[in-house]
């Protein structure tokens, strides 16, 4: 069975080419989207999992000697939804004064959708709604701590650190989900027309204005399917080492079918970049299904996501 991401789902009858359109244009600057599956909320705008926190073993057993019968436990956890909207406007004067009015807004309208790309990635990486409700738990929030085998360190100190996560992904592990009956994967474009807009100083004028609405969640049905490689200092990590990191931590991730993919930003990737690339454990191929060339570190796909910051602070136990 294959895992489809959103810009598969949306490919599909049903989807307006406005909201294909949209989300081939948010996966310009958040790559989280080339990979992570997409699936819809099991309970209107979140997603409940039923999470195993032990399983039965089984005794071993002599002659003439009972077992004590085991049950499994289970917890149950919550992952929530959020919405990001945006109007575009282009004022009618300069619509009227293009050889392609048509083109220019559409232009101008993509530019804004990059910039929610941006955001949306923010949020998946930073988000912490327990400080603004507003947002999901991102990444960092969901591995704020040193643990063994969630979340490492490269050994960087102060408060110009980044961080690489890796990621199995899987509709029951590292995915996206848009609301319970929602379109487009939860994206929603709405062409307003030409509409009576104020200035900061409450003056009128005519712009041509387009609505845009983001849906999302952050779903990891497995814990172990999350992994934060921290601490890493630009100017003194060793590309080699961190490289040697992620081939250790990807075999803590859980086994089966399912892409196994690392974020971080450019800077981290150019340094696995100098110290591996005439080594043979890299490989550069275009062979993801959008025919984009991807680095890889053996199966592992690299993405560039830049909204992971520069300036983290040190994660400690």
């Amino acid at each position: 069975m294959k895992f489809m991401t959103a810009l598969e789902a949306v490919k599909r009858d049903g989807n307006t080419p406005d909201q294909r359109r949209i989300i081939e244009e948010l996966a310009v600057t958040n790559e989280f989207l080339l990979d992570m599956p997409v699936k819809e909320a099991n309970d209107t705008t979140g997603m409940n999992h039923l999470k195993r926190t032990s399983i039965p073993k089984g005794s071993h057993r002599g002659y003439n000697q009972g077992v004590k019968s085991e049950l499994s436990t289970t917890a149950t956890t919550r992952d929530i939804s959020v919405q990001v909207t945006g109007y575009s406007k282009v004022d009618e004067k300069i619509y009227r004064e293009q050889n392609d009015p048509t083109g220019f807004r559409s232009g101008e309208d993509m530019a804004f959708v990059a910039g929610m790309g941006e955001t949306m990635a923010e949020d998946l990486v930073y988000g912490n709604n327990e400080k603004d409700p507003r947002l999901l738990n991102g990444m960092a929030i969901r591995r704020p701590k040193l643990v063994k085998d969630k979340c490492v360190s490269m050994g960087g100190t102060g408060d110009n650190l980044t961080s690489l996560y890796l990621c199995k992904m899987g509709t029951d592990n590292v995915s996206l989900f848009y609301p319970k009956g929602a379109s487009g994967c939860g994206v929603q474009v709405k062409d307003k027309g030409l509409v009576t807009e104020k200035d900061e100083d409450g003056g009128n004028f005519e712009a041509y204005v387009t609505y845009f609405e983001l849906n999302y969640g952050l779903s990891v049905g497995n814990d172990k399917s999350l992994i934060r490689i921290a601490n890493i200092d630009i100017d003194k990590t060793d590309g080699n080492k961190l490289a040697k990191k992620v081939l250790e931590m990807a075999k803590k991730l859980p086994k089966g079918e399912g892409d196994v993919v690392a974020y971080a930003n450019s800077d981290v990737l150019n340094l696995i970049d100098m110290y591996l690339i005439d080594k043979s454990n890299i490989q550069y191929s275009p062979t993801d299904q959008y025919g984009k060339e991807v680095t890889k570190i053996r199966s592992i796909k690299l993405r560039t996501v830049d909204a992971i910051l520069n300036t983290e602070s040190e994660v400690t136990a």
